[in-house]
């Protein structure tokens, strides 16, 4: 198994768990990952960029094998609901107001979310934000339509954001944490949690799926928390 640490996000100190070396066989992982051609856009979800099937099963034993590891920080983890290869690779232009700014993947606060990257530390990490206005962190079905309501003010006041990634400090967000990408590094945290990836303008022009900034994106479920 990997070297695996523990740690705090933000005011609400939230849990976080960075694992390296995470996987037996990345390099397995990239090959099975193919061509750009194999990787699709899909129009229902935000991210800004291409994403194919990982092989369901397999993931899943490597989650597993760390189930005792994530106790102090989760309680006991469930099932996997989703693995995906994802490249994020939309040009600046191309973004869409809402890719724009930091994100959360859901309001379910049983769900945790795994960025596995397979790139280099030069394409990038991942980086998490504080709502300068409302101070949330996280996202909740109690202060959902909150952090909602308040960003279709701020469009109105303070125009929509710049057409980039976003990477760092903005009016609207505080940066709270961050974690550097490193091949074969994974990192899990609430699904809730507002985060942006840190997307190098250099990798986003890359060709090769080995050159570009590719990641397992997964989400499983928290059966029971610490």
């Amino acid at each position: 198994m990997g070297k695996l640490e523990h740690r705090l996000v933000g005011q609400g100190r939230w849990p976080m768990v960075v694992i390296d070396d995470y996987h037996p066989e990345p390099r397995s992982l990239v090959d099975r990952a193919g061509a750009l051609s194999d990787f699709d856009s899909n129009a229902r979800d935000y991210y800004p960029g291409v994403k194919r099937p990982v092989d369901h099963v397999l993931y899943a034993e490597n989650i597993r094998k760390y189930s005792e590891a994530l106790l102090t920080s989760f309680g006991e983890v469930g099932d996997l609901i989703d693995s995906t290869y994802a490249i994020a690779n939309r040009k600046p232009a191309e973004l869409l107001p809402i890719q724009r700014i930091p994100h959360y993947d859901t309001a379910d606060q049983n769900q945790l979310a795994l960025v596995h990257y397979l790139c280099d530390p030069k394409c990038g990490g991942t980086a998490f934000y504080r709502h300068r206005s409302t101070k949330i962190e996280r996202i909740s079905t109690r202060n959902e339509a909150l952090f909602q309501q308040a960003l279709g003010r701020e469009a109105t006041t303070h125009g929509l954001p710049a057409a980039d990634y976003v990477d760092g400090d903005t009016n609207l967000f505080e940066k709270v944490a961050s974690v550097d990408a490193l091949f074969n590094r994974a990192i899990i945290y609430p699904a809730s949690l507002l985060h942006s990836g840190t997307i190098n303008p250099l990798v986003r022009s890359s060709q090769t799926v080995a050159t570009m900034r590719l990641t397992v994106t997964a989400h499983f479920e928290m059966l029971s928390i610490s």
